[in-house]
């Protein structure tokens, strides 16, 4: 025990440098996280395209909960009670307390953005290996939505009903369900809140290692059709065009997990630490500052594409120009025309990740190749989407040619 207390490092007092530090930088990550968030929802929810995709729409309820989350870490001093022991003081009260306390497990940190991310990495994982159709993915949708929120919200009611709201000791600013420390280890509800905190862990590992395991085997079969791809590179219209769009999709596929994986790293280190008794109050710090980020960087991964296109348009165009003008034509769309890149539709293609042929979508011949018309083509603005809900005919306008869609392709790639 004794050796225990020498590994803690000394207790820090509010006030002090470090605890204005800390809240600047947790302060800042998450109103960014929001802004990210919440270009994200408007994207989704503003163009008719990405309504009707449903690779939006599940980012779209990622972006929900990172909101959510984010505003709680913003407002988190809001909520909890003065008398935590928390380094930073609260101004809330036992009501706010409770209601944060049966908000946040559900939509916060280990909530159901972690689940939504195995929902996204499941639908690539389907799209690119084993080429669903519009159909197929149409009858689990719903599942993918509801199954985030089940196993967290569980866990809120019975939280409620042990009482167990309570604030976190130490950095982390936040009510929720943890023993009350005046009761004792071994109080029987105190031990309940243990086992029902290593259920949540045990969750939470199942969906980052369920988007892994989705991750890898999009990579797998991406590899593979690499090597057919080389080995029959006579065919290169068609099987060249499907190889870079599979890339590019798998790539976006990577990009999201990563978002959750990095900033998770510093969690599980945490709880494993703790599990020893191993407290470290440097990893708790990173902790706090790096989980409220997704939301920033789906954003980040979200206009990736965007920003490709919109480069590959304007050529010219200094890059913070492009950045800043995503920016305004996603949070304020009827201003500052002259400086963004709004085009005459709203609805211009450029959030939506290429097509992956599967029977019944796009068809690619060499009539079509021999067709083409670089004039008329409108190159990088509709590497349609994946999967788009729509007939046969909609999709006829967005249908380029294969050496076109080739060029784009390799381009958003790099």
């Amino acid at each position: 025990m004794a050796s225990q207390m020498k590994m803690r490092p000394p207790p820090m007092t509010r006030g002090t440098p470090l605890v204005a530090t800390y809240i600047a930088l947790r302060s800042v990550v998450a109103t960014l996280s929001i802004l990210g968030s919440t270009m994200i929802l408007i994207s989704v929810l503003r163009s008719k395209k990405n309504r009707n995709n449903m690779q939006q729409r599940i980012i779209g309820g990622m972006s929900v909960c990172d909101l959510v989350f984010s505003f709680f870490v913003l407002t988190a001093y809001l909520w909890t009670p003065p008398q935590s022991k928390s380094f930073v003081p609260g101004i809330g009260n036992e009501t706010t307390c409770n209601i944060q306390g049966f908000l946040l497990p559900i939509f916060g940190a280990g909530g159901a953005s972690l689940f939504y991310n195995a929902s996204l990495a499941l639908y690539y994982l389907l799209v690119v290996k084993y080429n669903w159709k519009p159909r197929d993915l149409k009858k689990i949708e719903k599942w993918l939505h509801i199954v985030p929120f089940v196993p967290y919200t569980i866990f809120s009611i019975i939280g409620a009903a042990l009482d167990s709201f309570n604030p976190l000791p130490k950095w982390t600013v936040a009510c929720v369900p943890f023993p009350n420390l005046k009761l004792g280890p071994n109080n029987p509800t105190n031990i309940a809140i243990k086992n029902m905190a290593r259920t949540r862990l045990a969750f939470n590992i199942f969906a980052v290692a369920f988007s892994f395991c989705c991750l890898l085997m999009v990579y797998l079969s991406v590899r593979k059709q690499d090597k057919r791809g080389q080995k029959w590179g006579s065919l290169e219209g068609k099987i060249k065009v499907d190889l870079k769009k599979s890339r590019i999709v798998a790539k976006q596929c990577l990009l999201f997990f990563l978002v959750v994986a990095v900033p998770w790293t510093f969690a599980f280190i945490l709880v494993f630490l703790n599990m020893n008794g191993h407290y470290q109050e440097w990893m708790d710090f990173l902790d706090d500052i790096f989980i409220p980020s997704s939301g920033f960087l789906n954003g980040i991964v979200y206009f990736r594409l965007r920003y490709n296109r919109l480069r590959m348009d304007h050529p010219t165009a200094p890059r913070r120009r492009i950045v800043f003008g995503i920016v305004r034509d996603t949070l304020f769309p009827c201003c500052c025309k002259s400086f963004t890149f709004h085009g005459a539709s709203k609805d211009d293609g450029k959030d939506l990740e290429p097509t992956i042929n599967t029977a019944g979508t796009t068809n690619f011949s060499n009539e079509s190749v021999g067709k083409s018309d670089y004039g008329k083509s409108d190159v990088g603005k509709d590497l349609e989407l994946s999967i788009e809900e729509s007939n046969n005919e909609e999709l006829k306008p967005n249908i380029r040619s294969s050496s076109v869609d080739a060029d784009n392709a390799e381009f958003i790639d790099e």
